[in-house]
């Protein structure tokens, strides 16, 4: 199993966290808990050096999946397809609204060519406000 992996599933468990009952001294126990455990992570200086680069790691601690693509003007850091999709609509809300992956478009279909997929494969894993994108 290489080092990757198995901080993929350390980064796995500490952010699912764990099953806790409804009393909200529990609640707030299994918060401290999930908390110190992202915080206590140990990131491999090859992780470090990927983390919010272009085609590298996404930025999210919590995530860092590969095939960042997604720039984000405001931190300066490339985040995956999901947590640019999580993360754009926070500046669209705005007053006055401004777009936070003013990219988004052309790195989609940068991500598409990277990794070979097809405009059918990219409507598949797309929200269906992005599908636009890639019109039948």
């Amino acid at each position: 199993m290489t080092r990757l992996s198995k901080m993929h599933r350390r980064v796995n468990r500490a952010v699912k966290g764990p099953d806790v009952s409804h009393s909200p001294v529990s609640e707030w126990r299994a918060a401290r808990d999930h908390i110190q455990a992202l915080e206590e992570l140990e990131f491999s200086e090859e992780m470090k050096a990927l983390k919010g680069k272009r085609a590298g790691n996404c930025n999210v601690t919590a995530c860092q999946r590969p095939h960042a693509y997604f720039y984000n003007n405001v931190t300066n850091a490339y985040y995956c397809l999901d947590c640019a999709i999580d993360i754009r609509p926070s500046g669209l809300n705005c007053d006055p609204p401004f777009d936070l992956f003013p990219g988004f478009e052309t790195q989609a279909e940068e991500l598409r060519v990277a990794l070979n997929y097809t405009p059918e494969r990219m409507r598949k894993i797309l929200p269906p406000k992005y599908r636009k994108l890639y019109p039948d």
